[in-house]
């Protein structure tokens, strides 16, 4: 009879081989799909956070201006009238009406039972606030700026004067004043860094609260070692300023209408101003003409209104879809 031998395959190294092969392969297959996922969800993600981060706005059609606030003095033709005699002031006449020469201001009735008329010197607009500054702040002192600026000093030392009706004057003591209503002087001071909006300006704008824009002549303009110092010419007078003598406003140097956008908008390529707008889901690159510079808006020139453009162009790239 004879005996079961037992056997024990041996792995030739072909096969070895073999299998050591196909794994390789089967982790490379995995590891391509693992990128072309790890792709694909990075361009989808990329959309996902371009579509809710990115920011948008229409363009419209506006005016930037390039403005500076400034805190200046008045200065105007003013003529103060004075009481002709002593007694009990009775007004005729509104605080800031124009009325001509010879028209009635005021009577004074005396001690006496006398009745005095105080009557219009010239033609203009009474002001019955008197600040004592209408001898010093006169037109004549534009020829010494620096005269002038040193007078501003003492707003805080004037004394306002205002009678009220049935108020008792003596003769001599002043009652009101004219004021032209054509020619005023806005003189101001502000900081040297400004000096480059203004210089070589013949005309800018200026804004008071309540007012329209004014245009203004500049007749003087000299800077310093810390500031500039300008006297504007208004050739009208500014409404509901008669009795003010210092006045804050808005100096408009530059106007500039066009497309108006947020500065964040801005890119620069080869040193041409662009934007991206957004176009049927497309980002499209737009060359601009900046018209405008402000403190965080621009006004360009080269895209039509109502276009979609892309405010934080740095999220984006032309091309992409959103």
């Amino acid at each position: 009879m004879r005996k079961r031998r037992n056997f024990r395959v041996i792995a030739g190294k072909k096969q070895e081989e073999k299998g050591k092969s196909g794994k390789l392969l089967y982790k490379l297959i995995w590891l391509g799909v693992g990128l072309l996922l790890l792709q694909l969800s990075w361009s989808a993600g990329r959309k996902v956070v371009a579509a809710v981060f990115v920011k948008t706005v229409s363009a419209q059609k506006g005016v930037l201006e390039q403005s500076l606030s400034v805190e200046g003095v008045i200065i105007r033709q003013e003529r103060v009238v004075a009481a002709p005699v002593s007694g009990t002031l009775h007004w005729q006449a509104e605080a800031g009406e124009r009325l001509a020469i010879g028209e009635t201001v005021a009577t004074i009735v005396t001690a006496a039972g006398n009745t005095h008329t105080v009557t219009m010197p010239e033609p203009g607009i009474v002001v019955k606030e008197l600040d004592g500054l209408e001898s010093t702040l006169q037109p004549l002192i534009i020829e010494d700026p620096t005269s002038l600026i040193i007078k501003k000093i003492i707003q805080n030392e004037r004394h306002v004067q205002n009678l009220a009706d049935r108020s008792e004057v003596q003769q001599g003591s002043l009652v009101f004043k004219v004021v032209n209503n054509y020619t005023w002087y806005y003189a101001v001071q502000f900081p040297k860094e400004h000096f480059a909006s203004f210089d070589g300006k013949q005309t800018v704008y200026l804004r008071f609260a309540g007012s329209e824009n004014i245009a203004a002549k500049v007749k003087y303009l000299e800077e310093d070692a810390e500031k500039v110092t300008a006297i504007l010419v208004l050739q009208q007078s500014v409404e509901g300023c008669y009795d003010k003598r210092f006045l804050a406003a808005e100096i408009i140097a530059a106007r500039s209408a066009g497309i108006v956008l947020p500065a964040s908008a801005i890119l620069l390529r080869d040193g041409q101003a662009g934007v991206y707008v957004l176009e049927k889901s497309l980002v499209r690159y737009y060359p601009v003409e900046v018209l405008q510079t402000g403190k965080d808006k621009v006004a360009v020139d080269g895209l039509r209104e109502g276009m979609s453009v892309i405010i934080n162009p740095r999220l984006v790239k032309e091309g992409q879809r959103i």
